[in-house]
């Protein structure tokens, strides 16, 4: 890829606000080179006190983190640069995919359209192999590749086997913790979906702290296709996600797609 990969930009903070990109540039580049900046500025012209650099390689970020932190610009004295790995995403979780697709299938799928795909892990079912979860992770080269598969996939209702896709940012992988889940995530819901129908069809698994259902950035007035069902209990929620498949629970006729939210 001609951009750089995940985990090579920075966040910078404490900048002295008459620094010019010339003179933040130039302090960088002492770690190696620098492939873009990213200062914000006020309407007078100067920075707004922090701002993004992009290394060409993760060794020259991990160095300015190490070497940088604390350290002054050389024309700005007193003023000490906090500097820190930049908490950029690169992996996307796609939910409501067929359940008899498979690993490769889902790979060949996404490698033959979107640029970038380094890893896919679809989540299988632990008593029947043979079928997923509905859902999957998938991770990128760099944020910018992650961004524009997510846009490709949300802005354009694109399906996969003849089911709509439901693509969000997950948190990075070392975060994913099921074993701390205690809220699902409800995908593929209809229109008429409403806070009670989701509360009463749930509740059933047990005591159900809230429902939160996104509203849609194109018509405020309507929610989103997706959701996210709060249980006061973990056991609760791996109960709701364990029994989806069997359940199949709907709302007004529609199957929906059941996976953790963390």
């Amino acid at each position: 890829m001609a951009q750089p990969p995940h985990g090579t930009e920075v966040y910078m903070a404490n900048l002295a606000m008459d620094a010019t990109d010339d003179h933040i540039r130039d302090f960088c580049e002492k770690m190696g080179q620098v492939y873009q900046l990213r200062i914000p500025k006020n309407p007078d012209g100067r920075n707004r006190g922090y701002g993004f650099v992009v290394y060409s390689t993760k060794a020259a970020a991990e160095n300015a983190v190490q070497h940088l932190n604390a350290q002054e610009l050389p024309d700005f004295p007193g003023r000490k640069v906090r500097v820190n790995e930049s908490q950029v995403k690169n992996r996307l979780y796609m939910g409501n995919l067929p359940r008899s697709m498979t690993q490769h299938q889902l790979e060949v799928a996404l490698k033959e359209e979107l640029q970038g795909v380094e890893d896919v892990e679809l989540m299988m079912d632990k008593e029947n192999p043979e079928v997923n979860r509905g859902f999957g992770f998938i991770t990128f080269y760099n944020y910018a590749c992650a961004e524009a598969a997510r846009r490709k996939y949300t802005e354009n209702e694109r399906t996969l086997g003849g089911r709509p896709l439901t693509v969000t940012w997950a948190e990075p992988k070392k975060e994913e913790d099921t074993s701390k889940v205690k809220a699902i995530y409800v995908g593929n819901l209809p229109e008429t979906v409403t806070e009670e129908k989701l509360r009463d069809l749930f509740k059933a698994y047990g005591e159900v702290e809230k429902v939160m259902l996104p509203y849609s950035k194109e018509d405020p007035t309507k929610y989103r296709d997706y959701g996210f069902v709060h249980f006061r209990e973990r056991p609760s929620a791996l109960q709701a996600i364990a029994r989806a498949e069997e359940d199949k629970p709907a709302v007004d006729g529609k199957e929906l797609s059941v996976s953790p939210h963390t």
